[in-house]
């Protein structure tokens, strides 16, 4: 009968005691805090990488709108203009009123916004433009 041993594992002194410390004082390891703005800004980059549009190739810079006054997710978006979609540039334009609304590929409506949206879907029909919304139900 063969006799098996277990290994032993040697710590090191500091090893021992930053075990002993994260233990001791429930240590916990900062993590990056992810914003609400900078998640529906993710969300949105994603919705548009997976999107065919009509007539895609022809398409020479996507032009992304945002609908709302959201000063945190409008920063966030600007960002967006320094990342290519599908090998092409993006312009981000935020609408304050109905009337305003052009040409998008993408338009995102706050959730304030959201009583708007049957004008809203008129203005947009026919311009092959995905709609997003905020928490809507209508």
């Amino acid at each position: 009968m063969a006799i098996r041993t277990i290994p032993i594992i040697k710590y090191k002194p500091y090893q021992l005691f930053g075990l002993f410390f994260m233990v001791l004082t429930n240590w916990d390891l900062p993590a990056q805090e992810v914003t609400n703005s900078s998640m529906k800004t993710f969300m949105i980059y994603k919705f548009a990488q997976h999107i065919e549009w009509e007539n895609e190739e022809q398409i020479d810079t996507f032009h992304l709108g945002v609908f709302g006054a959201d000063k945190a997710l409008r920063s966030e978006l600007s960002l967006l203009e320094s990342v290519p979609l599908k090998d092409k540039p993006i312009k981000i334009t935020h609408f304050s009123r109905v009337s305003d609304i052009g040409k998008t590929q993408l338009l995102y409506l706050t959730y304030y916004m959201n009583p708007d949206i049957e004008r809203i879907s008129e203005r947009i029909t026919g311009n092959n433009t995905l709609l997003i919304s905020e928490r809507c139900e209508k």
